[in-house]
């Protein structure tokens, strides 16, 4: 009977080590999986915080991408530390492409890498729906979603909002949806756009006469417009903006500027239609957003006026249902605000 009892004692410790060895090899496990435990430092720091509002599709993607590679680690963390080498590069894609159940808002935006498969789309909700390893004949696997405000809390809380500012100045978004191949670069002056896609006719060529630098004022601040032959920038303390103007298909606006999905405002962000009308007897450039759906746009024209004593070309800045004078651009920053508070009597103000 002591035997049988000490056997039974040491067969008893045995099966608790096994248990322990067996809890401790899957904490381990789960340790080693943890993506909390691999992260590069870049992820972990929260000196640089991000502002909420409004963003563009490059710093959106950024912000998406970090946090799918910071919550969720695997192949959204490989295709991030490629990214943050050489660029950011987001295709956007039609959904018949891959075998996911709700394909959101209709666009699906892949997040191209050495792990093909990291994709999101933008639900009804506005939540974005991240997935992994999806291919045209996997679904893949659905990590989660959440918006683009909580993404930023959530990089601004457990860091890595640095390293998705950084992504967003090199990004690049690609349009692939329907044999597009559009680009719009973390750089508006490098938007470039294939016709025939969106009403788009090709670039609307601006008159040499409006081409140049331009510098208006107003309360003392100066804007500055650069013009070329089928860009308008202009920049100043609080903006810096450049859109590249093109021919529009008048009967593609009238049928989608009533309600256009977020893919395409996004895609045609940095695009304006341009064409040449008379106003009052001069001939101008009318501008207008691309699926803009209210208002009456921008008219740029040349007129020569009296400016400190000298006939000098100004820029006539004009919009409006009466086409008011907005702004008048100078040839100089020192001219332009010495003239803040000129009117010309042949021009219309409000």
């Amino acid at each position: 009977m002591k035997k049988t009892g000490t056997m039974l004692m040491l067969g008893a410790c045995a099966l608790l080590l096994a248990a322990c060895g067996s809890n401790q090899a899957n904490s381990k496990s789960a340790t080693t999986g943890s993506n909390q435990t691999s992260q590069p430092s870049y992820l972990t720091n929260k000196h640089q915080k991000l502002t909420a509002g409004k963003k563009s599709p490059q710093a959106s993607g950024a912000i998406i991408t970090t946090y799918a590679a910071k919550k969720y680690g695997g192949d959204w963390l490989t295709n991030l530390k490629q990214a943050k080498q050489g660029q950011l590069t987001i295709n956007l894609q039609d959904p018949e492409n891959y075998a996911i159940q709700d394909p959101g808002r209709g666009v699906v935006y892949q997040v191209k890498g050495k792990q093909a498969g990291t994709i999101y789309v933008l639900g009804k909700d506005n939540n974005f729906y991240l997935y992994t390893n999806v291919s045209p004949t996997n679904g893949g696997k659905q990590l989660g979603h959440a918006s683009l405000e909580q993404m930023i809390t959530y990089l601004n809380q457990k860091g890595g909002a640095k390293v998705a500012k950084q992504l967003a100045t090199k990004a690049t978004i690609n349009d692939q949806r329907g044999g597009s191949a559009s680009v719009t670069t973390s750089s508006p002056t490098k938007s470039t756009a294939t016709t025939g896609k969106y009403g788009n006719l090709g670039i609307f060529k601006i008159p040499t006469s409006l081409q140049g630098t331009w510098y208006t004022s107003l309360d003392g601040k100066i804007t500055k417009y650069v013009i070329s032959d089928h860009q308008i920038s202009w920049s100043n303390d609080d903006e810096n903006e450049t859109m590249t103007v093109y021919k529009q298909d008048e009967s593609w606006f009238n049928s989608h500027s009533t309600n256009p999905d977020e893919a395409l405002i996004d895609t045609t962000k940095n695009w304006i239609s341009g064409k040449l009308v008379n106003i009052r007897g001069d001939q101008v450039v009318h501008t207008y957003g691309w699926v803009q759906g209210a208002g009456a746009g921008e008219n740029y024209s040349i007129k020569t006026e009296m400016v400190d004593g000298h006939q000098q070309k100004v820029l006539v800045i004009t919009g409006g249902a009466e086409a008011w004078v907005d702004s008048i651009g100078y040839q100089s920053p020192t001219t332009a605000q010495n003239n803040e508070d000129t009117q010309f009597d042949d021009l219309k103000y409000r």
